[in-house]
């Protein structure tokens, strides 16, 4: 019967053991990563404003004129909207995906897996976009001077989820097997998702308090300082959430080393 303890190596860290140098650098390269993303999103975001104008609404208008008027308005809210999605979803699968790459060593990896992140977060961004604009515009009619968060936080929280999960599948990805050969794709798809989640019910209830005339509750606010804290924030929240959870992985390999060291 072996008494000796097992190492466990984890992929490209340059040591043995319990893996802490690697999740050491994994968080620094994957939360700098997600500021970077968050503040060249934004940027980018802000030299695009308002790209898509909609017409003025004017009082006399006729009630057929106005009806169209206001569908060409949600038109062109609903692409600027994508359009901020999909540069901050490319930003941040770019982002995360490379910073996966770059933890195990791989330039090629990450540039590869960086790239599939770009693309797979842009996409994701415009289509969930197009998929809730109309449920916002639908609940925002019914009752335009609610007070009630629960409505906001689901709304952000649909529309960053598949940022998120985008962002958390290229980190893993990018990041290769785990402890033991084992893929940790999976949780870092997970960490990612409730990283979103948890950012959106933070953003709406902060940004209702330091932000109240930047009307947070859409999909896009009001004044550039609002709109960084979103970036910022969330950014920040899907990434921790990544490596977080791809991170847990550690403690689940540690103990079946050590059951295996003492069958």
């Amino acid at each position: 019967m072996s008494t000796q303890g097992e190492t466990t190596t984890f992929p490209d860290s340059g040591r043995e053991g319990s893996g802490t140098f690697f999740w050491s650098r994994a968080w620094l390269f994957v939360l700098s990563a997600g500021l970077a993303a968050g503040l060249a999103s934004w940027l980018a975001g802000e030299a695009v404003l308002g790209w898509y104008a909609g017409p003025e609404m004017l009082q006399a208008m006729a009630p057929e004129e106005r009806l169209a008027a206001v569908a060409a308005k949600q038109a062109a809210e609903t692409k600027n909207v994508a359009l901020a999605l999909s540069l901050f979803g490319g930003t941040l699968g770019l982002g995360l995906g490379a910073a996966g790459g770059l933890i195990r060593r791989s330039v090629a990896t990450a540039w590869r897996v960086g790239g599939i992140g770009l693309v797979g977060g842009t996409v994701a961004g415009a289509l969930v976009t197009v998929l809730l604009m109309p449920i916002f515009f639908h609940v925002f009619s019914q009752n335009p001077l609610s007070q009630d968060l629960t409505i906001p936080i689901l709304l952000h929280a649909g529309l960053w989820l598949p940022l998120g999960t985008v962002a958390g599948l290229a980190f893993g990805v990018g990041l290769g097997p785990g402890p033991g050969g084992r893929p940790i794709v999976v949780l870092t798809l997970l960490g990612g998702l409730v990283g979103a989640v948890v950012g959106a019910a933070v953003y709406e209830i902060v940004g209702a308090l330091a932000f109240p005339l930047a009307l947070t509750t859409h999909p896009l606010s009001l004044t550039w300082g609002s709109r960084l804290f979103a970036r910022l924030l969330i950014a920040l929240s899907i990434a921790a959430g990544a490596v977080a959870f791809g991170a847990s992985h550690r403690v689940n390999a540690r103990d079946s080393v050590a059951v295996g060291a003492v069958a």
